[in-house]
Parts: C-alpha cells; sequence; structure tokens
C-alpha cells in the first residue's frame, strides 16, 4: 500500500474493450468492491474531479509519457496502470492543477480532447 501526497493525479488509460467508453467511465466514478484495475485502488484514497477523453485512439502511454515531462511531475507508484506495455507508469503526480485550456498543448495532440468535470 502507497501513501499518497496531495495534489494532481492524472490516470491515461484506453477503453477499447468491448463494454466501450461510456462503461469503462461509469465504472471510474464508483466506488468497487471487486478491484479490477489499478485505479480502483486509488479510488480509495482520491476523488475523481475531471475526466479527460479523446475518442478512436489509444493515447494512453503518449499522454502518460507527455505528462511526466510537465515540470514538477512525478511518477508515485512504478508501474501503476503499465503492467501490460513498457511504459514506467500510466499515473502522474502534478503538484498543481494544470490550466484546461494547456491540456492539448501539454498532451501534444491535434485531436480533438472531451472534458468533463465533476461536481466537487
Amino acid at each position: 500500500a502507497s501513501r499518497l501526497r496531495r495534489g494532481w493525479y492524472f490516470y491515461c488509460g484506453s477503453a477499447f474493450g468491448p463494454s466501450g467508453l461510456r462503461a469503462r467511465l461509469g465504472h471510474h466514478l464508483q466506488l468497487s468492491e471487486r478491484r479490477h484495475w489499478h485505479i480502483d485502488y486509488l479510488k480509495e484514497q482520491a476523488r475523481v474531479r475531471a475526466l479527460w477523453f479523446c475518442r478512436g485512439v489509444n493515447l494512453e502511454h503518449e499522454w502518460s509519457r507527455c505528462l511526466l515531462e510537465v515540470p514538477g511531475a512525478c511518477q508515485p507508484v512504478a508501474g501503476f496502470g503499465s503492467s501490460d506495455c513498457g511504459c514506467p507508469t500510466h499515473l502522474v503526480y502534478l503538484p498543481a492543477r494544470p490550466a484546461a485550456r494547456n491540456l492539448n498543448k501539454i498532451l501534444q495532440t491535434e485531436r480533438p480532447i472531451t472534458r468533463i468535470l465533476l461536481p466537487s
């Protein structure tokens, strides 16, 4: 078990399974007794504040790499969410929330990114 410090955590994942994006996001927004994905453990300590997604393309590896390049970013748990690939982690810690308008720049994508803000 890892203790997480206060700050902003970004989890990069994909939703190309048979249930699709809606089911995956719905799962991530609920606390689950049955832990299936790495993020299920994180949800016990943290609250989801927003979701960002891009349809039709798998960018989880690229986005986690881009987020790790932000000044002050670090990998809080090695291998988190990346046990099936060569990425160091898919969970990135940032000490401050980046402005939403900078997200496309940080993630180095021209693709449309959908953002859903959740009530605090």
